[in-house]
């Protein structure tokens, strides 16, 4: 939940993007094929963490896929989303991997900076 806008994930894989304020479902984004583990907004995008898929960023006001993270991942367990970076936790196989993607905003969209 960020100000009045309150996002919720779906089994089915979509995200819900709701105003506390009007009381009413302000878009929905057709993220993945099933459940996630975990999400994180900003105010102006999402990422989200799924099962077996990769981690995305999504444009808030849009619903447009803006980035998507890597290969999948068994379990994502957590995203966080803050200053050019998305971060995660996931298993990897037998590992649990921490990855941090650093990206910048450009004319043809967003890039991994390293």
């Amino acid at each position: 939940m960020r100000g009045d806008t309150l996002l919720t994930y779906d089994p089915d894989g979509t995200i819900r993007i709701w105003s506390l304020e009007k009381r009413a479902l302000l878009r929905t984004i057709d993220a993945h094929h099933q459940s996630a583990a975990s999400l994180d907004f900003d105010g102006s995008s999402i990422i989200s963490g799924p099962l077996n898929e990769p981690a995305r960023i999504w444009d808030a006001q849009s619903g447009e896929l803006m980035r998507e993270f890597g290969s999948p991942a068994d379990v994502v367990w957590k995203v966080a989303l803050g200053k050019g970076r998305a971060t995660f936790t996931a298993n990897r196989g037998k590992d649990v991997v921490l990855e941090i993607w650093s990206f910048a905003a450009e004319a043809d969209g967003m890039r991994e900076r390293g």
